[in-house]
């Protein structure tokens, strides 16, 4: 009697194909979903230079890169003095510096993020003090989130930004934008890496700290030197066309903040340039 040989039992019924493939297909489409929600919880939903920075009002830079020495003083010297946070000093630490066409110069180094309403009055004093000793270029504007204590800030952006002088450079980093998605994650925006990130993580060994500001690794400073309070209600053409007004707590807060920044910066660039560091006594 002729007997049938039963197919292997590692077989596939062409029946079940149609069926099977649906279903791997539903898998595939499971993980590339629950790999999506990981990634948009993790990093949000915009991927790094993926947002546009909205280029600032050239007569508010304009405003805020030529402040003369004697309102810089002035301010200084206010009959309420507006209460600084200093920079900590770092003993013994070796310069930073950055390469600057063949030279390398001390590097200031500033972290911060769009959102953050510290980041947001720091950027003003940068701004004001470093343009005594270089040209920024392609500045931008940003304000800092509503939803983050004390309310938002108008400023400038770094992200994108450069920076040209003979006696510094500067780095500056804004981490993620000043816009939430609809999970509150704000957008990335710029990339720390290389030997700024090391720098960091040496700055910062216990986690960033906003706004972190590096002056060639001999001073630093976490958050902004004056209270990012009196910025609040402020538009950007308002704070640069009042920074001649020094009745203005503004104009007071951020130029006396600039003053103090100028002179750590004089530390670094051996007194240069003169007219910055030794201003003729009559500007003031």
């Amino acid at each position: 009697m002729a007997t049938t040989t039963p197919p292997p039992a590692t077989a596939i019924n062409p029946r079940a194909l149609p069926a099977l493939l649906t279903w791997l297909l539903a898998a595939v489409v499971l993980v590339l979903i629950v790999a999506l929600i990981v990634v948009k919880f993790v990093r949000g939903t915009t991927p790094p230079g993926a947002v546009v920075v909205t280029p600032a009002d050239p007569t508010v830079v304009a405003a805020a890169t030529s402040v003369p020495t004697a309102a810089l003083v002035a301010a200084a010297a206010a009959p309420t003095p507006v209460p600084l946070q200093e920079f900590t000093p770092r003993p013994g630490q070796p310069l930073l510096t950055a390469s600057v066409g063949s030279h390398r110069l001390p590097e200031v180094l500033y972290v911060g993020s769009e959102y953050c309403p510290a980041c947001a009055a720091e950027r003003w004093a940068l701004v004001v003090a470093l343009s005594r000793f270089g040209t920024f270029h392609h500045l931008g504007a940003t304000t800092s989130s509503p939803t983050a204590t004390p309310g938002p800030i108008d400023s400038f952006s770094f992200s994108g930004a450069t920076y040209t002088s003979t006696s510094l450079a500067f780095h500056g980093y804004e981490l993620y934008g000043a816009t939430a998605d609809a999970l509150g994650a704000y957008p990335a925006l710029d990339h720390l890496g290389g030997a700024d990130a090391r720098a960091v993580r040496r700055l910062a060994p216990h986690g960033m700290v906003l706004a972190l500001v590096s002056l060639a690794n001999q001073a630093v400073l976490e958050g902004s030197q004056y209270s990012p309070t009196v910025l609040v209600g402020r538009s950007r053409a308002v704070v640069a066309g009042a920074l001649g007004d020094p009745t203005s707590a503004a104009t007071v807060a951020i130029l006396a903040s600039a003053d103090h920044l100028t002179t750590e910066l004089c530390r670094l660039t051996a007194e240069t340039p003169a007219s910055v560091c030794h201003p003729d006594p009559q500007e003031r």
